[in-house]
């Protein structure tokens, strides 16, 4: 019986990633063969030169992750990835309006569009403190705690990323625990508290994060946060990893701060500690998505090469 080549599909520029290809390669040596192959404009002729049977997605960024799961498509290779909805994630503000309209709440914001000279105006009374990041991309957030500290963090924001018009999402800093909880195929696995997400720092290499898991609160509000984590993969319908962050204020109130439908799959990060944590291991995960991708090799294979062919 031919062994399944899978095609292990990673960005070069990511931190880590290296590590993460390394890891998830020897925990399925036994079920495939596994090639490490880096997206980039040589990747079609590569999956036809080394005959991959299908591919495993391990590519953080969203937009580039739906690039690739698009390629993979067209070349009728069967490909594990973010689902569909996920673009919503890499656009903040289209994310919050969708949460909005099924009536999950995340902080308020506005979109910061004019020039910064204008944006005392534009600010007017929303307050501080605040977050300040990027439409678009998975930039973490800073803090602002003043209106000069706001005109700085904007303009780095419009600098370091091109985003739709140079908008900048400008979101009011909620008080709280802060949670984050690990799905996997749409079910929480488990939840982790993370302190120093709210910590005033200007660089966020100055945040140190102390992360306890599990999460410190009462069992029954652990249970409503991971049933509302559940509803957002639902919503996103998302079949794989997801790791969904959220806020936990004195009155009990959850809003959703970030949701990551493609979270980095090494030991190290966050939804590897907390997945193993719960006696979901990365060996498992990563077992259970090779053997999703079950091909019947030479019908597609032969669909490829005409497609490649003309």
């Amino acid at each position: 019986m031919h062994q399944q080549n899978v095609a292990l599909l990673f960005d070069p520029s990511e931190p880590g990633i290296q590590e993460t290809v390394s890891q998830f390669a020897s925990h399925v040596r036994s079920e495939c063969a596994c090639l490490p192959l880096p997206v980039d404009r040589h990747l079609p002729a590569r999956v036809e030169d080394l005959a991959i049977d299908a591919a495993v997605n391990l590519v953080h960024d969203l937009n580039l992750a739906a690039e690739v799961s698009a390629l993979c498509r067209l070349l009728d290779l069967p490909v594990t990835g973010p689902s569909h909805l996920a673009h919503l994630c890499a656009d903040r503000a289209l994310l919050k309006d969708w949460l909005g309209i099924h009536n999950l709440a995340t902080p308020a914001s506005y979109l910061s569009r004019n020039p910064v000279e204008n944006l005392a105006s534009e600010h007017r009374n929303f307050g501080f403190p605040v977050w300040v990041r990027p439409r678009m991309g998975a930039t973490r957030a800073t803090s602002a705690g003043s209106m000069d500290e706001l005109m700085s963090r904007v303009l780095a924001c419009r600098c370091a990323v091109a985003g739709p018009a140079g908008e900048v999402l400008i979101e009011r800093r909620v008080a709280g625990t802060v949670v984050c909880t690990a799905l996997w195929r749409k079910k929480a696995v488990g939840s982790a508290e993370v302190r120093g997400l709210d910590a005033d720092a200007g660089d966020p290499a100055d945040v140190l994060e102390e992360i306890h898991i599990p999460a410190r609160i009462p069992a029954t509000g652990q249970k409503t946060l991971e049933r509302l984590a559940e509803r957002t993969a639902e919503l996103l319908s998302s079949n794989q990893a997801m790791l969904v962050t959220m806020v936990r204020t004195e009155q009990q109130e959850l809003v959703i701060v970030d949701v990551d439908p493609q979270p980095q799959l090494h030991r190290q990060g966050l939804y590897g500690r907390i997945t193993s944590a719960f006696g979901l291991s990365q060996r498992t995960l990563a077992r259970q998505l090779v053997a999703d991708l079950r091909p019947e090799r030479s019908s597609r294979l032969a669909t490829r090469s005409a497609w490649m062919c003309g």
